[in-house]
């Protein structure tokens, strides 16, 4: 065998049977490795269905990178393939990845990631400074020329050419097993949100590069386990980013966010007093961070 795909569930009865069924058609050969974080619903349960599917529940919800982690212990193969709960492959995609990392000499590689109604769903992203931070918050990204977008907003590009990037969003990340090793895995400094951008920028630490091609296409529902939860999206992001900032010396970019967020809070007070009232929620956040 060549590769090992990694999944972290947590109450996902409703989407990981068609994931599986996706990987035993398309990639037969490969192990499939899920990791539980205590779920509530059924999960478990259809997953032990599934001949061959090595299952770990676990008696706590450790969050995505630890889980990740714990799955990476059974490892056995060369190759290593995390893969959201909530998406599907739609054609084979390991053989055409390790042609590419011997082609590219990249490191860790993400696909196209494709909406259920066809729509684009953006993947790649830079290390901001508060330049790409002020870009980010008043939407000027969207308006750039192609090749600007590229350079600060590339979230916002065409998302249509193989391209090194800084860092892939984590629902899909195809990479070798000693590069994950090297790194030291995902940073267990993260329950949710940003585990993506940081083992990015660990492997550009180690100068290992991060490749995003259209030419591998993954559907993904996106955001089915969060729905779940009770503490908003919109805080628990923040709480990462502000882990990842002073994490690696960013710190900066807590302040231009929380003086972003103050002029969109004036701005909307006038507008929609419901997103001015989640931007207020914000500043409050942030400016506990400063102290």
């Amino acid at each position: 065998m060549k590769n090992s795909f990694i999944i972290v569930t947590w109450n996902n009865e409703e989407q990981i049977s068609k994931l599986i069924k996706s990987i035993q058609r398309y990639e037969p050969a490969s192990t499939i490795i899920v990791v539980d974080n205590n779920s509530k619903d059924n999960t478990v349960a259809v997953v032990q269905k599934y001949k061959n599917v090595i299952c770990i529940p676990l008696d706590e919800n450790l969050g995505f990178a630890k889980a990740n982690n714990i799955g990476f212990q059974l490892v056995k193969t060369d190759y290593v393939t995390f893969i959201n709960p909530d998406t599907q492959l739609v054609s084979p995609v390991v053989n055409k990845l390790i042609n590419k990392i011997n082609k590219t000499n990249a490191a860790l590689i993400g696909g196209k990631l494709i909406n259920t109604d066809g729509t684009l769903q953006p993947s790649i992203f830079k290390f901001q400074t508060p330049i790409e931070i002020i870009i980010e918050q008043f939407g000027i990204g969207k308006i750039l020329p192609e090749k600007l977008k590229l350079k600060y907003s590339p979230e916002n590009s065409f998302h249509n050419h193989d391209v090194f990037t800084d860092w892939l969003v984590g629902a899909f990340y195809f990479t070798k097993s000693k590069y994950y090793k090297l790194v030291g895995g995902f940073s267990e400094d993260y329950f949710l949100y940003a585990e993506d951008m940081d083992i990015c920028y660990k492997y550009h630490l180690n100068d290992l590069k991060v490749l995003f091609t259209p030419e591998i296409t993954i559907y993904h529902l996106g955001g089915e386990s969060e729905k779940k939860t009770n503490t908003t999206k919109s805080l628990k992001l923040l709480e990462s980013f502000c882990i990842f900032a002073r994490k690696y010396n960013f710190s900066r970019n807590i302040f231009t966010l929380y003086k972003c967020y103050i002029i969109k809070q004036l701005i909307f007070r006038f507008i929609n007093k419901t997103r001015a009232n989640k931007y207020a929620s914000n500043v409050k956040y942030l400016k506990g961070q400063l102290k």
